[in-house]
């Protein structure tokens, strides 16, 4: 702990930083056409599935259909060799239900719409997809005036959930953030907004019960800025204690969009496996990374980059000497054109820690951020808690509709991997001439470009499993378009 001077001037130190990570965040997110895409293009990301977190629900706490210009897609990907039956419930913010049954061949990815489940135009509210077997899903949220929101469809609920980052009418930016409950019994949720420079705000909310019930949080009476927010219930239902699920979506007024979803938990430590440092399309991509204390105990947290193509280790980086550590719902952030350890024209992967010893209380959460302002496209994604030998992007492309992915595989252990990428197409079917190994040697990252891939068909929409035998992995999955 610090004393009350120090944390004076942490707290000025704090209130600079966050105004630096919510102007990146207009950088990264500048103006969209019509079309959807800027006069550069556009960008989005979402981190790779571990498949030891998937089951057999997939789950988004805001869909809709033709709601104030908004319409979802969940995209799912059945991870099993048996063909599935899906059953889909829709249910609106004032508790309409929609339930249809939808089939999934064996190892097929499907779209599902507002038009699919036959709700009203206008739906607003929120989905859950229950099945037989393990599936693996996408989020899309688009408006034709706006750029697309993808998120990984939440792989975590329980009694306490944080969303690391949220505006209030803070330089152009509001967030929808809707919370979902996994309940039939009404929940009583504490919500404690942060809010950048301000004292913590603590409110009590509702959310209503039912199978898929949902309610889009209130920001009246909150103060204006950009803010983590904390929800916390001990309701107690038939089956245990309530859980929740929670997601953050950043719309500006002009059309700039980005998202998040909750954490159940911080962990002691967050992977990120890409970065930029004037690198890139066009090397015109910089990147910052985001650590908020998700926690009960101070943090000073600490990270370590890695140079993909030279492997070179840099750090630990902490934060300044004269920086006080960091209370729950406080953020820092890291620049990556500021640290000069670093060199422009680098893709670098990161791992950021907690910076002291041992402490069962202390948790973070990280976010990175890409921005080109040249070509006014960015993306941000959140780091990884843990890794898996086994990956699962549900969602992937390569020249369909102009869209193109590429895969970023972060290796997370001290021994060089052989990483195998297997591709398949939408109706289930492995494309066996795509198939590749990659060397990911230790602690570094790899890149996975589909345009380069042989042996993958132009207009491909499909999925992709990235497998390490004996190995731990995190990956970003990327998805742009330049015209």
């Amino acid at each position: 702990m610090t004393n009350p001077g120090t944390r004076s001037s942490a707290q000025a130190n704090f209130r600079r930083l966050f105004l630096a990570w919510a102007l990146l965040l207009t950088c990264a997110l500048a103006p969209f056409s019509a079309s959807a895409d800027s006069s550069g293009g556009s960008f989005s990301a979402y981190p790779a599935a571990n498949q030891a977190s998937l089951a057999a629900t997939v789950w988004s706490p805001l869909f809709r259909s033709n709601y104030q210009g908004w319409t979802s897609t969940v995209v799912v990907h059945n991870e099993t060799n048996t063909d599935l039956n899906l059953d889909v419930a829709a249910r609106t913010a004032q508790g309409a239900l929609t339930n249809r049954s939808i089939a999934l061949a064996a190892n097929a990815t499907r779209t599902i719409t507002g038009t699919d489940l036959g709700v009203v135009d206008g739906f607003n509210g929120s989905i859950n997809v229950v099945t037989t077997g393990t599936i693996s899903g996408v989020i899309l949220q688009d408006n034709p005036t706006a750029n697309r929101i993808s998120l990984l469809a939440p792989d975590n609920q329980g009694s306490t959930q944080v969303i690391p980052l949220a505006f209030n009418d803070y330089n152009g930016w509001t967030s929808v953030v809707s919370v979902m409950s996994f309940a039939q019994e009404e929940a009583s949720v504490q919500a404690t907004f942060r809010v950048e420079g301000k004292p913590a705000l603590q409110r009590t909310i509702r959310v209503p019960g039912g199978t898929v019930g949902n309610l889009q949080i209130d920001f009246t009476g909150v103060e204006k800025g950009p803010m983590s927010i904390e929800l916390t219930t001990n309701t107690v239902g038939a089956f245990g204690p309530v859980q929740l699920t929670a997601a953050a979506y950043h719309i500006r007024n002009d059309g700039n969009t980005s998202g998040n979803n909750a954490v159940a938990a911080g962990t002691p430590v967050s992977f990120i496996p890409l970065l930029y440092r004037k690198a890139g399309f066009e090397n015109g991509y910089d990147s910052g990374v985001q650590v908020v204390n998700v926690g009960t105990a101070d943090i000073m947290p600490q990270i370590t980059l890695t140079d993909r193509d030279s492997g070179d280790r840099i750090g630990p980086i902490s934060m300044p000497a004269d920086r006080a550590a960091l209370q729950t719902g406080e953020a820092y952030t890291w620049y990556l054109p500021a640290m000069t350890a670093l060199r422009d024209g680098r893709l670098y992967s990161a791992e950021i820690d907690l910076g002291g010893a041992p402490n069962p209380q202390a948790a973070l959460a990280a976010i990175a951020n890409h921005v080109n302002v040249n070509r006014k496209t960015g993306a941000v994604y959140p780091g990884a808690g843990t890794g898996d030998a086994i990956l699962s992007a549900p969602l992937a492309m390569r020249a369909a509709d102009t869209f193109n992915t590429g895969i970023q595989v972060q290796n997370l252990g001290a021994a060089d991997l052989q990483v195998t990428v297997r591709f398949r197409a939408a109706a289930g079917t492995v494309v066996d001439a795509a198939t590749r190994t990659y060397p990911v040697p230790a602690r570094n990252s790899a890149t996975v470009y589909l345009p380069a891939v042989a042996g993958l068909p132009d207009g491909f929409t499909g999925s992709a499993e990235i497998t390490a035998t004996g190995g731990q992995l995190a990956a970003v999955v990327n998805t742009v378009r330049y015209k």
